[in-house]
Parts: C-alpha cells; sequence; structure tokens
C-alpha cells in the first residue's frame, strides 16, 4: 500500500531529471520546474537580477514563459505588479 506523502513524492520524481555520475544517481529539476523557480525569483529580485540573466540564458519559449508566469500568479501569492514587471521585461502579454 502506498502512502499518501510516497505518492505524492513520486509525481514529484515524475519531473525531475536524473544525472548519472559514476553510479551516482543525482535528480535535479525539469527544466519547467527550474524555469518557474527563475521567474519566482526575479520577481524579487527585478529585471536587473542575476535570475533575470539566467532566464535569459536557458533561451526560454514564449509559451515556456507564459506557463512560468501564469505558476507564479496562481501559486505563489507574489505581487502581481512585480509578475506583470518580469512578463513585460521578456514580452509576455500580462
Amino acid at each position: 500500500m502506498t502512502r499518501p506523502y510516497e505518492a505524492a513524492r513520486n509525481r514529484k520524481l515524475e519531473r525531475s531529471q536524473p544525472i548519472v555520475y559514476d553510479g551516482l544517481t543525482v535528480s535535479v529539476l525539469s527544466r519547467l520546474d527550474l524555469l518557474r523557480l527563475k521567474v519566482y525569483a526575479a520577481t524579487d529580485e527585478g529585471p536587473g537580477s542575476h535570475h533575470t540573466q539566467d532566464l535569459i540564458a536557458m533561451r526560454p519559449s514564449q509559451s515556456e514563459l507564459r506557463e512560468a508566469i501564469g505558476w507564479v500568479r496562481d501559486n505563489t501569492g507574489q505581487d502581481p505588479i512585480f509578475v506583470d514587471e518580469i512578463a513585460r521585461a521578456f514580452g509576455v502579454e500580462a
């Protein structure tokens, strides 16, 4: 029988990216989850932050950015003014 917390943990691991180093497997965030967290961090520190520079370096598509920005709006309680500022910086309609 699977306990509820184990099922939730397994769902989270489905989106992780396993990387294997000499027999050691490390699970890292999926691209989408990393984009979500970078957008969230950028809303905290503004368009000039290193998080924004990381987002630029990741070269996300407009659909990826829309999804990540939508996730930040719906799940974090972040002030919409700051979320809209990041959306405008990347040319995503608020």
